[in-house]
């Protein structure tokens, strides 16, 4: 799900920056949120290879400030030339799609790092 508040690109890599990303799987997700411009048009992978790349982040002082392996970053590299495309809706858009055919029972949201963005939910098909 996207946050409540989107995000802008250069807030996560000042945060990626400062060593306040757990890991680069965490990155990547947030990245992609705040480059989607729309849940419609979602956001390519390889938009976001592109942004690291031109980011100019410089990997080893990253390495040595977060204790990320150099192979967590080949993950970026493989959306290089990937035409996947991610889209992450709103809690309300996805409420207004789930909610035509379910009734929502309960949603919980997970504890750990961007599990606000995670939101279970538990639906019962409507009759």
């Amino acid at each position: 799900m996207q946050p409540a508040t989107k995000e802008l690109p250069g807030e996560v890599f000042s945060d990626l920056v400062q060593a306040r990303i757990p890991s680069i799987n965490h990155f990547k997700f947030r990245l992609l949120m705040a480059m989607q411009s729309s849940t419609e048009q979602g956001i390519s992978v390889r938009d976001v290879y592109k942004k690291w790349a031109d980011s100019g982040t410089d990997q080893q002082q990253l390495m040595a400030r977060t204790g990320w392996e150099k192979r967590a970053f080949q993950s970026i590299e493989l959306y290089k030339d990937q035409d996947v495309v991610h889209t992450f809706p709103t809690v309300t858009e996805l409420r207004a799609v789930l909610l035509e055919f379910f009734d929502e029972t309960s949603v919980s949201i997970p504890v750990y790092p961007l599990g606000e963005r995670c939101p279970r939910f538990v639906l019962r098909k409507r009759r």
